[in-house]
């Protein structure tokens, strides 16, 4: 999960989380990432239908 902040068109601040299972979540310092080493990720949701 990213968070950014922006003030018009800067973004003066980003965050990332990551789920890493079993409910622990880390940040991109915690897990020796940098801005420089980034990864996208494809997320699949599916609606379910109100009967």
């Amino acid at each position: 999960m990213s968070i950014h902040a922006w003030v018009k068109d800067n973004c003066i601040f980003s965050k990332t989380y990551y789920s890493t299972g079993g409910g622990s979540i880390f940040d991109e310092e915690h897990l020796g990432l940098t801005a420089a080493s980034p990864s996208q990720v494809c997320i699949v949701a599916k609606l379910a239908k109100v009967v």
